[in-house]
């Protein structure tokens, strides 16, 4: 019997969690793991061999049929790595279509992890008959999924249908808790509410804003702060933009809203340390990663009332749960916290410290994939 199986982990997206994951698996003594990207020239930050580290730059096309174009070449330069490597199981991390597709092609085993919008269809990214017949497919044949979260367990469950179609099984996402260290943070010397992510319609802004411009009406001195992670090329994005600046000067706040762009990965952890509230409005997610590393941080979160952080956040012991479509509720939460701070930083703090160590730890959600991926691969 052999000791280590061959997996191909397919990826078009690529950040320091993923990263994590990858030396993680790379450590396991089950497991030979080579990493299949394109567009990223991080490979040095992880301890895979470059030969097993295989990547190859893309750009964004600028319409349909550029796009389309692009797709095309990663599922074929996908397949040629995939014959050259021999895998026994594919594991597909972010589960996005592309990878879907080049796993169905290669016939070859593959375990999805689902930990996002891409599988969400009724809110995510899956907007076109196109879209939802892959990720169809792709969940028909898979051996098995692993979803991040209750909702996603409910979506996914409604597009299996028969029950042939593969377990789904949960697995919080797991975040490296030696990046967040708990009570040694710089604070920012005013009191900032954060929007980590606020760059598409879905996530909210406009309502925030107001929720916003309620809370300058009760006098706190607090100054929001949001960020643009997917401007790019998105018409979508900077369209959304342009209405969130027009609601900004409307309610005469902009010496009180802050804007910020991409961030590193160092830039970004500096950003969560320096706020004291964390806040998202996201009407559907798996889990957002940023949620989890706030409350590694032992921060005050708030985030609205939807099925899959409901299972992340107890309401007034980890966090805070508000109504997404109220803003007068928003603003009387976050006036609560601003006018009680002290008492709940601590509190709320170590709370979701605990619960991140003790449920959304990287290193048990890796030893979980191992375990299934080691018996797929062995079982082909």
């Amino acid at each position: 019997m052999k000791t280590k199986i061959r997996v191909a982990v397919l990826s078009n997206g690529i950040s320091q969690h993923t990263i994590n994951r990858l030396n993680l698996f790379e450590t396991s003594s089950k497991l030979e793991i080579y990493f299949l990207h394109q567009s990223s020239l991080v490979a040095n930050n992880s301890i895979i061999p470059t030969e097993r580290f295989i990547q190859w730059p893309i750009k964004k096309g600028n319409n349909i049929f550029e796009r389309g174009f692009i797709g095309i070449r990663i599922i074929i330069q996908n397949l040629i790595h995939l014959k050259e490597i021999k895998p026994d199981v594919i594991f597909i991390m972010y589960g996005e279509k592309l990878s879907l597709l080049s796993a169905l092609f290669s016939k070859i085993p593959y375990v999805i992890s689902a930990w996002g919008g891409d599988f969400l269809v009724e809110q995510g990214a899956q907007k076109t008959w196109k879209d939802r017949f892959i990720l169809q497919l792709g969940i028909k044949y898979a051996k098995h999924i692993f979803a991040v979260s209750e909702e996603l367990i409910h979506t996914i469950s409604k597009l299996k249908g028969a029950n042939q179609l593969p377990a789904i099984q949960h697995a919080y996402y797991g975040i490296d808790l030696n990046l967040y260290n708990l009570g040694t943070t710089e604070k920012s010397k005013e009191f900032l509410f954060y929007a980590p992510r606020w760059c598409r319609p879905e996530y909210n802004l406009l309502g925030l804003l107001h929720a916003f411009n309620l809370l300058t009406n009760l006098n706190d001195q607090a100054t929001l702060l949001f960020r643009n992670t997917d401007m790019n090329d998105s018409k979508v994005a900077l369209d959304y933009l342009q209405e969130a600046n027009i609601l900004i000067k409307k309610y005469n706040i902009a010496d009180r809203v802050k804007t910020i762009g991409v961030l590193s990965e160092k830039e970004h952890i500096k950003s969560l340390e320096k706020a004291s509230v964390i806040i998202s409005l996201a009407p559907s997610d798996g889990t957002p990663v940023t949620i989890l590393e706030a409350m590694a941080l032992g921060k005050i979160v708030v985030c609205g009332r939807i099925n899959s952080l409901e299972k992340l956040i107890d309401d007034g012991k980890t966090g805070f749960l508000v109504d997404l479509n109220n803003p007068n509720e928003i603003a009387e939460k976050l006036h609560y916290i601003y006018q009680n701070f002290e008492n709940l930083e601590k509190y709320i703090g170590q709370n979701a410290r605990k619960f991140v160590e003790e449920s959304a730890n990287i290193h048990k959600e890796i030893e979980i994939y191992i375990e299934k991926l080691y018996s797929v691969g062995i079982s082909n």
